[in-house]
């Protein structure tokens, strides 16, 4: 039921166009005795009441500090910065943290969400009377993981994709002050601040549709500048290997690319937020 408005009508005794007293009454009560109106509900933490401002961790103002989610709500909570019981990986951040209530033992679980200055978001699960997390994993997202030239998921952090005639660069990577030069035909020099990575994968060639790669490459990295050649690939008799042919440079095939992993520069150190 919509709510009803009492119509006084114009103030004068001789009126008799608005509601007589007893109608005003009968309207005023449907108004409150109405449990599918929100005028009609208290506010409160209450099943079927209208959730005040910090039910539940909605709407909670300022940090938490360690141990405190132990006997909250479920809700979302912003969190102290340096609290022992965050993540290692985001403390110093001040991350959102979304309750989520747990089992018979009182496990509960939470989404850990930092600032946009961290990459990482995690799920951990925690129970009373423990500092650490029982488990923790991160979440892969379009920050930390980068999608190939062959379609598959790989860590992301500074990523140079080289095409033909161009680079395309993630948001890490617009940090480095990355330049590109086509030297000629398949001969390309890329600079970079810090260099291929030196902790996972470094580059990722086109394949065909049986895996085999599009392109054979010779890379050197110096201080920074990348030197990329592409070649034709020939079977070589004496390693029984795929080797570049050094007389048959070619350039990066139309509509695909090479991926480069740099090294990640270091961040500023967050500071510290305010209460």
């Amino acid at each position: 039921m919509a709510i009803q408005i009492p119509d006084p009508g114009n103030g004068v005794p001789e009126d008799k166009t608005g509601d007589n007293e007893h109608v005003m009454w009968l309207k005023v009560k449907d108004n409150f005795s109405d449990q599918n109106n929100a005028a009609s509900r208290l506010v409160g933490v209450s099943t079927g009441n209208v959730m005040q401002v910090e039910a539940f961790g909605l709407g909670r103002r300022g940090g938490i500090t360690s141990g405190a989610l132990i006997g909250k709500g479920d809700g979302i909570y912003s969190y102290s910065s340096n609290s022992v019981e965050l993540p290692e990986a985001v403390r110093g951040y001040q991350p959102t943290c979304i309750k989520v209530s747990g089992n018979s033992s009182n496990r509960f679980s939470c989404l850990w969400m930092p600032l946009a200055d961290s990459t990482k978001v995690f799920i951990s699960q925690h129970a009373p009377g423990y500092r650490d997390e029982l488990w923790i994993t991160e979440l892969c997202h379009n920050r930390n993981t980068t999608t190939d030239a062959n379609g598959f998921i790989k860590a992301a952090s500074p990523i140079v994709k080289v095409f033909a005639n161009k680079v395309e660069l993630n948001d890490d990577a617009t940090a480095q002050d990355v330049t590109f030069a086509k030297n000629g035909v398949g001969d390309y020099t890329i600079t970079t601040v810090s260099g291929l990575s030196t902790d996972g994968w470094y580059i990722e060639l086109p394949k065909d549709i049986n895996g085999n790669p599009k392109v054979a490459v010779i890379l050197t990295e110096t201080d920074g500048v990348i030197s990329l050649k592409t070649y034709k690939r020939v079977f070589s008799m004496e390693t029984f290997t795929f080797v570049p042919d050094l007389d048959e440079p070619m350039d990066v095939p139309d509509g695909r690319w090479i991926d480069l992993r740099l090294n990640e520069i270091a961040a500023d150190e967050p500071t510290e937020p305010l209460e």
